[in-house]
């Protein structure tokens, strides 16, 4: 050392992701689901954001909009090991662009 002795700042910035956003130690993704997942339920494998798969599923309707909280899919808090945030998945419901008269009419017949 030549010089008098001062402090050593770090500056962090967290890279964005185009799929996770992070709200503190929560993880919140947005997944598009069809229709017809949404109408009979589903089950979809996503890669997390260190590469394992994380399964998101639903037996029932999924509403667009709806919310479904995965315990533990989140990123760690390092004062309290082993414990991680939680991942929210938000579903939004591709709805199709149009229906021909067929089409139209089977739903009328299934959903009276």
């Amino acid at each position: 050392m030549d010089g008098e002795p001062g402090d050593l700042v770090f500056v962090v910035r967290q890279a964005l992701d185009a799929r996770f956003e992070r709200r503190g130690h929560d993880l919140m993704h947005n997944y598009t689901i069809s229709l017809v997942d949404a109408l009979t339920g589903f089950s979809h494998t996503i890669d997390h954001l260190d590469g394992h798969k994380v399964t998101l599923s639903a037996t029932g309707v999924t509403r667009p909009g709806d919310y479904h909280q995965i315990k533990g899919e989140g990123m760690p808090v390092h004062s309290q090991e082993p414990k991680r945030g939680d991942m929210w998945v938000q579903y939004t419901v591709a709805f199709p662009p149009s229906l021909t008269e067929e089409q139209k009419a089977a739903v009328r017949t299934l959903f009276g």
